[in-house]
């Protein structure tokens, strides 16, 4: 499934904290890479954080 093109396929630590309450340690994603509303998304963590 494609996307629709207002929907962003990147998402950066700043945009994911406005969508979701967690903070670290209990944020589990650092970006998302790949994403496809309703269906899915590929995210990273970096594990760095002090």
């Amino acid at each position: 499934m494609t996307p629709a093109p207002d929907t962003p396929t990147l998402f950066t630590i700043e945009e994911i904290q406005k969508l979701l309450p967690h903070r670290y340690p209990f944020l589990l994603v650092d970006r998302i890479i790949a994403y496809s509303p309703g269906q899915e998304a590929v995210g990273i963590k970096k594990c760095d954080h002090q």
